[in-house]
């Protein structure tokens, strides 16, 4: 992001500070051209226009929205029905055969899930002063309070770094790897002296 900013600098000649706002904007920008892009055809998911470059998928068991986290957790609800009913979708009756169980949730969750239609969720990332990625995490929004005062959840999991969240597997030296023998024949004795 900071070379984005760093460009503009060079090419206006004036000092650039990072905007939050439109950084924002152009890290949703880039992550839903890089979806539209790659998605492949035939998945069985599509991706929602939605103002301010937002990110919206969906798919047949529910939907997903993408946000920048506010404050640890996801943002509250916009003030329209459509993002209200949005946040309090789970509340009502749920999707069976798929395991929604994560690894801390609300008493009651084991109850309605079995009993929902359709399921939303919330995948929201943070950053660091820097405009790096720090967080990801997944939400089940149960009901979104007004403006600040936060989301009531059903469960949230951490969903590891889209690119350092990577695990590598790693070779103990000492033990050694079993590979494929290597032969090098002798040039010498190919002289065609047969």
């Amino acid at each position: 992001m900071h070379q984005y900013f760093s460009r503009r600098a060079h090419d206006t000649g004036d000092r650039v500070e990072l905007n939050r706002c439109v950084a924002t904007d152009i890290v949703r920008y880039n992550a839903l051209t890089y979806l539209l892009q790659n998605r492949r055809l035939g998945s069985d998911f599509h991706f929602e226009e939605m103002t301010n470059n937002g990110i919206s998928v969906r798919f047949p068991w529910g939907a997903i929205k993408v946000y920048k986290m506010f404050e640890g957790g996801p943002p509250t609800a916009h003030n329209t029905e459509a993002s209200r009913a949005f946040y309090s979708a789970n509340s009502d009756p749920f999707l069976s055969g798929i395991d929604w169980t994560p690894p801390t949730e609300s008493s009651d969750w084991k109850d309605i899930a079995p009993t929902l239609q359709r399921l939303n969720l919330i995948y929201c990332w943070e950053v660091d002063r820097r405009f790096n990625i720090i967080q990801v995490r997944l939400f089940c929004p149960r009901k979104s309070g007004k403006y600040k005062e936060g989301v009531r959840l059903f469960w949230s999991r951490s969903i590891a770094h889209p690119i350092t969240g990577i695990k590598v597997p790693t070779v103990n030296d000492a033990t050694g790897v079993d590979d494929l023998p290597i032969f090098f024949e002798d040039v010498g004795e190919q002289d065609g002296d047969d």
